[in-house]
């Protein structure tokens, strides 16, 4: 099969795509943190008319505990908003007890309670005090990243009105060839 990346006209071999002088192996993050990371430093790529920033105000939740986001995502019209989370596919019993629990926090979570906190990294942005405070008018969506499809998580995200969004890592391998030496 064959892709468009960027400008550059790529084949898909199985597990990795190849490009005139690079090829894209798929990559585990070692952790959720460094996977967070990845998607806050390719933001402006895989959300080009949004921003995404790390945010993790603790909102309080029916139980009283709270929960805190991984980051949030608002379209850059101001139009509406979300909270991430982001999760790495482990196994099966990982699924049932961390990310159905934490989706289900998130869910129930009264986000109204940290609206206020949208104001300083909008106006970081440029964006007004009162964009700002309409934005925190409006109630947010929810998205879960994972690093891979998984049926279980997709079900788990849908009972609890998370969007399932897949963002999985590739790591780039340079290569020469004779042909591109002669050269």
């Amino acid at each position: 099969a064959s892709c468009l990346v960027g400008s550059e006209m790529c084949i898909r071999d199985r597990n990795r795509f190849v490009t005139n002088r690079t090829s894209y192996l798929p990559t585990k993050p070692d952790n959720e943190g460094d996977f967070e990371n990845l998607v806050i430093a390719l933001g402006s790529d895989l959300f080009p008319y949004a921003h995404a920033l790390d945010w993790k105000p603790l909102a309080p939740t029916p139980t009283g505990e709270g929960t805190r986001p991984d980051m949030l995502l608002f379209c850059h019209d101001l139009s509406a908003w979300w909270i991430i989370e982001v999760e790495i596919i482990k196994n099966l019993s990982y699924s049932r007890e961390h990310i159905a629990k934490q989706l289900a926090k998130q869910s129930r979570a009264d986000w109204s309670y940290v609206r206020e906190k949208l104001i300083e990294p909008l106006t970081q942005l440029g964006y007004s005090t009162e964009d700002a405070q309409h934005l925190g008018t409006i109630d947010p969506g929810f998205l879960l990243i994972c690093n891979g499809l998984d049926s279980t998580i997709m079900r788990i995200a849908s009972e609890n009105n998370f969007q399932y969004m897949v963002a999985e890592p590739y790591v780039c391998l340079l290569y020469t060839s004779d042909a591109a030496d002669e050269e």
